[in-house]
Order: structure tokens, then sequence, then C-alpha cells
């Protein structure tokens, strides 16, 4: 009796593992589904290095695509410093 089980639990587990691995990779494909190329944005930025106090004109921008970010705003998590105070 003792020696019908062997086999019995090794065929048992590879039908399991299997299983398991056929599973988890039709999960991961579904999670890894492609992103619509279609969803950029575009903004403007600064077409050269502007100095303190330029008035913006037409020449001093450009446009840019980029991929829209979090739909949340990302808080920074730093406290801010203060400012000593002189005596």
């Amino acid at each position: 009796m003792a020696r019908g089980r062997g086999p019995i639990l090794i065929v048992t587990s590879l039908l399991l593992a299997g299983g398991a691995a056929w599973l988890s990779n039709k999960w991961i494909v579904a999670r890894a589904a492609p992103v619509a190329t279609s969803a950029t944005t575009h903004i403007l930025t600064a077409a050269i290095d502007l100095p303190l106090g330029t008035k913006i004109e037409s020449r001093h921008v450009t446009t840019m695509e980029t991929i829209p970010g979090p739909k949340k705003p990302v808080r920074n998590k730093m406290k801010p410093k203060k400012p000593k105070e002189h005596a």
C-alpha cells in the first residue's frame, strides 16, 4: 500500500504546480495590458535658458510631448527647514 502512494503524490504535486503556474501566468498577462500610445500631453517648456526677469516671448518657449503624470498630486514628505533667526 505504501508503494502506490509515492507516484500518486508526485503526479498530484506536479499537476497542482502546473495549474498554479498557468493561473499566475494568466494573471500577470492580464495585469500587463499595453498602455494606449495616444495618452500623451503637450506642455510648454523653455527653449533656452532664461535669465531672471526676462519677458517671455514666443521664441523663448517650445512644446514638448510627455506622458501624463499621476492623478493625485505627489506630496513632498520632507518637512521644510525653518529659517534661522538672527539676534
